[in-house]
């Protein structure tokens, strides 16, 4: 498993600081499932090109390598967004 630190999709202005997404995640694939299964049907309707913002972000991800002496589930760990 790997830790994603992915900014924060929405482009400014609409966020206008940006944010960060922590994601546990198996692989690029799967943490780009993961955010986007957390997309508010809003967001869907404001970018339609979501898919494509959020598959940016994570392949400019910062991915470390979690312990395997741990036991993590995937999903997203903590945001900070705006």
């Amino acid at each position: 498993m790997y830790a994603y630190l992915v900014e924060y999709w929405v482009p400014f202005p609409s966020s206008e600081y940006g944010g960060i997404q922590i994601v546990i995640a198996s692989s690029n694939a799967d943490c780009i499932s993961i955010l986007e299964e957390h997309v508010s049907d809003y967001d869907k309707k404001a970018y339609p090109n979501y898919k494509t913002l959020i598959e940016t972000e994570v392949i400019k991800a910062k991915v470390l390598h979690l312990s395997t002496a741990n036991s993590y589930e995937r999903g997203i760990l903590q945001e900070f967004i705006t």
